[in-house]
């Protein structure tokens, strides 16, 4: 059995190894890192699309080094292995933003690919889907540039429309769909075309191409309203479905989580370890820690 005046004589001599006590041996002693560092190339993916920082690596880790202030070969380690827990939840970090990253950035691809294939799809269905390209801002596009071309036939010629309008008027701005407007403008332009059966008068063609303008400019704000209120809508789904990614994954999330609290209970007790260590060296009581340290393997029943 060890006797009183050993162990008194064992604080002593532990006392007396406090680390470097002059600047000198303080410089000496912020270089540890680097001499007891071996396993740090090791430790830093630098081969592949995607590497680490070797620099940053070494920043922090000699850092924290200097902070811990590691006297010996087993503090040395605890440290080492205290910063290589923080190293992979960095990690874990970067990981979790790769994820999010990815289902966002996936999520507005597909967006963009699901509009351009609207797109394509209101102009091959132009004959039957008015009011379907009516209800996104891509298909109120096409028609706009429909409407204005129906517009600028009016105000350049007057009536009766030319063939060309009369198809877009028909088969694309909703005179299949019974649009009203389409229907009135259609209405003007036959008038005007059977004006001497109707007994139409110069001043009054001139009414009824004030009245298909009128219509025409009508169609075309129609069209510029939808551009506006669809844009609006679907930044707004766009903006709700993509803040709905920045979490991952239900097992994406999972595997986070688990592993984040491995790495936490891993530095604890690294930590912990560490301060028990020191102390004895310094001749002080080990601190108590604040939380108990218990580790459970599931398979074997073991605890630690």
């Amino acid at each position: 059995m060890v006797s009183k005046k050993q162990i008194a004589a064992n604080k002593n001599n532990a006392a007396k190894s406090t680390g470097p006590a002059t600047p000198e041996g303080k410089e000496v002693a912020s270089h540890n890192a680097l001499k007891h560092g071996i396993l740090s190339r090791e430790s830093v993916i630098e081969k592949g699309d995607v590497t680490e920082d070797f620099d940053l690596y070494e920043q922090l880790r000699n850092t924290l080094f200097e902070e811990m202030q590691p006297v010996g070969l087993l503090e040395t380690m605890l440290v080492d292995k205290l910063f290589t827990f923080y190293w992979r939840h960095y990690r874990v970090v970067l990981a979790e933003r790769a994820i999010i990253e990815e289902r966002v950035i996936g999520h507005s691809f597909r967006r963009v690919l699901q509009r351009i294939q609207d797109a394509g799809r209101h102009k091959e269905f132009a004959l039957i889907s008015f009011h379907e390209r009516g209800k996104t801002s891509h298909g109120c596009r096409q028609l706009l540039e429909e409407a204005e071309a129906v517009l600028h036939a009016v105000e350049d010629s007057g009536l009766p429309l030319p063939d060309w309008a009369i198809n877009k008027v028909s088969t694309q701005l909703g005179l299949a769909d019974h649009f009203p407007r389409a229907e009135a403008l259609m209405l003007y332009s036959n008038m005007v075309k059977d004006k001497e059966q109707l007994g139409i008068k110069d001043e009054g063609i001139k009414r009824l191409t004030a009245l298909a303008k009128k219509t025409a400019e009508g169609i075309v704000e129609f069209c510029k309203t939808g551009i506006d209120v669809w844009q609006e809508i679907e930044t707004d789904e766009d903006k709700a479905t993509a803040e709905a990614k920045f979490l991952p994954s239900e097992g994406d999330l999972q595997r986070i989580q688990r592993y984040e609290a491995h790495l936490h209970r891993g530095f604890m007790q690294s930590l912990h370890e560490l301060q028990r260590v020191q102390s004895a060296r310094l001749g002080k009581p080990a601190p108590l820690a604040a939380a108990l340290d218990v580790t459970l393997d599931n398979e074997n029943g073991f605890v630690s």
